[in-house]
């Protein structure tokens, strides 16, 4: 169970099939609160599903998920008719001490390898950081992230950018001179002294 909720990978050969619609329904209630149709069109989707069920046969499989400790609202009018998952018994704590290696193992890592990479990483601890019990364990991981102050949206547009090579126009106001403008060809984005660097092929 927890490989698929960590991975959404499973193992065809011991897969139980009322099991695992079981586990994608959860899985799709992690993400957000839905209706019948919404859980339908997850299991449709599913390459191993493939196919609706009737609204009592998805109320048996909600009523598992009760069952085993999870906490979910009944649908009806006064919520759009979605179930919400509340609560579940699947969460995880780490130790203080792997804790503290997380952090120090990202804090020499992160100006070693690409943004993408370190984007990657982020989004790895992010998924780590939803699944624990303790709220400073929580904390702590949100926390660890050089990215935490940086628009997410610029930094992906400016990986494009570099990708592509394409030009970049900057507004610059100088203390000095006032407002010029500096125009580059994006080649790398890097991290120096724990800032985000934008190198450049040429400069105008």
């Amino acid at each position: 169970m927890q490989e698929f909720l960590t991975n959404n990978t499973v193992n065809c050969n011991l897969m139980s099939l009322t099991g695992y619609r079981t586990l994608v329904i959860l899985r799709a209630l992690m993400e957000s609160p839905k209706t019948n149709d919404e859980i339908n069109n997850c299991l449709l989707s599913n390459q191993y599903i493939n196919e609706n069920f009737s609204s009592d046969t998805l109320r048996i499989y909600i009523n598992s998920l009760r069952a085993i400790g999870c906490e979910i609202t009944r649908a009806n009018k006064s919520n759009d008719k979605k179930y919400e998952l509340i609560s579940h018994p699947f969460t995880y704590d780490i130790p203080k001490s792997q804790l503290k290696a997380l952090t120090k193992l990202y804090k020499n890592l992160y100006d070693k390898v690409d943004v993408q990479d370190v984007i990657i990483i982020e989004n790895f601890f992010k998924k780590i950081s939803e699944l624990v019990k303790d709220e400073n364990t929580e904390e702590i991981l949100q926390n660890i992230s050089i990215l935490k102050y940086i628009n997410k949206n610029i930094l992906n547009n400016l990986l494009i950018h570099c990708k592509n090579k394409n030009q970049i126009t900057f507004l610059y106001n100088s203390p000095k001179s006032g407002e010029k403008e500096i125009k580059i060809i994006a080649d790398k984005l890097s991290f120096k002294s724990g800032k985000l660097q934008q190198e450049s092929q040429s400069e105008k």
